[in-house]
């Protein structure tokens, strides 16, 4: 898709969607306001200072709107997605998806995945005069009612919240609650956009907002009408199992519950159905046979055995894939989706043996019980991948420290060539360095505002002679040195508040002492991590 096409479907998206267009970008608006809410709650007790400044992010910006073309469908459309990160609202949204979810717990109708759904209808058997369907909500998040999902967390809190999930009283809840779901607008090229309806596309808490109020809809349809046999939900994909003769009713009738949802229905085909990445299939004793459904415009394209990634990874993409055939494949389907995946992994360049080799102890794990010879450790690091290094490193802490080791690899071509968003002018936060002019002593800061702004707060207090609030300024003053102009650096950008403050500390204990300006040595670290992993950073 070159790039005309790609921004002719997108400003189709805007004008066709539920969208308007905004005469100015209202950011700093819901700034002001989770600053004020915030505030409010940590004079109240209701959260710690830690979570205060979690919960209120410092250099915001507008949410991004950019598109992923469908490659499985015809004309290659495109999925409307919103970068929400960085927005006012999305620490606080984050915060309450985790109190609302346990609300959602323990829902008869819904599945966390295919392997789930496997064991709910291992039992099940197709009377003569049903039928098997799946249904699709159509733009669920963009057209969750929202005030009728209020209403229903709001009886939820009132009759589950004992106080126990959090200090937040059901108010405070609530009250945060609508300043999230208020916040559905995006930026797109250059200009605001409000979108008119739904939730906010990209919000952490969209996800769990539709979630309690399809749960609304199945507690009062569903659970009441007796030719719906049965139904499971993953997100907005339903499968059913309905009287065929009722199958009209049955969908007029939760297409009835709002105006604004709407569903779809795939009918099966000579028995057969797909739902999620299983092929559903009745045998002849009626019960329901199973196994791996992949789309037309499937691949079979996985990390490649020769890629310059970790070997764990490597691993675990075969593992992966052969447990899943075991879990979602009956017993007439097994050994042949054994041997296609041998045949797919092989074609991207896995050695035969070494298959065969996990495909053994991924058969014994799951005879044994899946977790019963893992052993599940608390803490865990994740490294670069580097090479053989990375490698050194792993054995290192992993006879050190009882930890789990994870790895994460460079960038990927396609994010340099094919990157679609719109480019957004970074603030510089991060760790730097400042030098004196007379001397060697160097200072080591972290900011997460701007690092131009942090420089000039230095300069005013060397001119202010404000020693206290500055360790340069102390040194300046007291020594009567100059700030080297041109010795103000940026070591490395890090949005992230404590990987920002372990790299400070890595870097302060990284200076001789005698040359250092700062008063502390920051976050508290362990000697082995100063001379491992300095070297992994970009000193100046």
């Amino acid at each position: 898709m070159d790039k005309a096409d790609y921004q002719q479907k997108m400003e189709n998206i805007i004008q066709e969607g539920p969208y308007n267009e905004l005469i100015a970008d209202p950011t700093q608006d819901f700034a002001k306001e989770i600053e004020t809410r915030c505030k409010k709650l940590l004079e109240e007790e209701k959260i710690t200072k830690m979570e205060y400044d979690e919960l209120n992010i410092k250099n915001t910006r507008a949410p991004i709107l950019y598109g992923a073309p469908k490659v499985h469908k015809e004309n290659v459309p495109l999925r409307p997605i919103v970068d929400f990160r960085q927005f006012p609202t999305y620490q606080v949204a984050s915060y309450l998806s985790n109190i609302l979810k346990k609300l959602s717990n323990n829902h008869v109708y819904t599945i966390k995945n295919s392997a789930e759904f496997i064991s709910e209808i291992k039992n099940l058997k197709i009377r003569p005069g049903d039928t098997k369907v799946s249904f699709d909500v159509v733009s669920l998040f963009t057209k969750v009612p929202i005030e009728e999902s209020l209403n229903y967390i709001k009886k939820l809190l009132n009759e589950k919240n004992d106080g126990s999930w959090t200090k937040l009283t059901n108010e405070d809840i609530m009250d945060l609650l609508e300043i999230c779901l208020s916040s559905t607008y995006f930026k797109y090229d250059g200009k605001f956009y409000h979108q008119t309806e739904g939730t906010a596309m990209g919000s952490p808490i969209s996800a769990i907002v539709a979630e309690l109020y399809l749960q609304s809809l199945e507690h009062k349809l569903v659970t009441r009408n007796k030719f719906i046999i049965f139904w499971r939900r993953y997100v907005d994909d339903i499968f059913a199992i309905i009287r065929k003769r009722k199958l009209e009713a049955v969908l007029n009738q939760i297409n009835g519950f709002h105006h604004a949802i709407k569903f779809t229905v795939e009918k099966e085909e000579n028995g057969k159905i797909a739902f999620l990445d299983v092929m559903l299939y009745e045998k002849p004793d009626r019960s329901l046979g199973h196994h791996i459904f992949r789309k037309a415009t499937h691949t079979n394209k996985y990390l490649n055995f020769h890629s310059f990634h970790p070997p764990a990874h490597k691993i675990g993409v075969v593992d992966t894939l052969l447990t899943r055939a075991f879990k979602l494949s009956d017993k007439d389907h097994l050994n042949n989706e054994i041997e296609y995946t041998i045949k797919i992994l092989t074609r991207n360049d896995y050695p035969e043996s070494m298959i065969r080799y996990r495909l053994k102890k991924v058969k014994r794990k799951i005879n044994a019980g899946q977790n019963q010879d893992t052993k599940q450790l608390e803490k865990r690091i994740i490294l670069p991948c580097a090479g053989n290094v990375t490698t050194k490193i792993a054995r290192y802490l992993q006879r050190k420290l009882e930890v789990e080791i994870g790895y994460y690899p460079g960038p990927k071509l396609f994010t340099m060539i094919c990157n679609t968003k719109e480019k957004i002018k970074k603030t510089q936060c991060g760790v730097y360095s400042i030098k004196c002019n007379d001397c060697p002593a160097k200072y080591i800061g972290e900011t997460e505002r701007d690092f131009k702004t942090r420089i000039s707060e230095h300069e005013n207090a060397i001119r202010n002679e404000a020693t206290t609030i500055s360790p340069v300024a102390k040194h300046m003053i007291e020594q009567n040195h100059q700030l080297d102009p041109n010795s103000h650096k940026l070591i490395l950008k890090e949005p992230r508040k404590f990987y920002r403050k372990f790299k400070e500390g890595l870097f302060i204990r990284n200076i001789k002492k005698e040359e250092r300006m700062n008063i502390s040595k920051g976050m508290p670290i362990n000697s082995i991590w100063s001379t491992t992993l300095i070297n992994f950073l970009m000193y100046p």
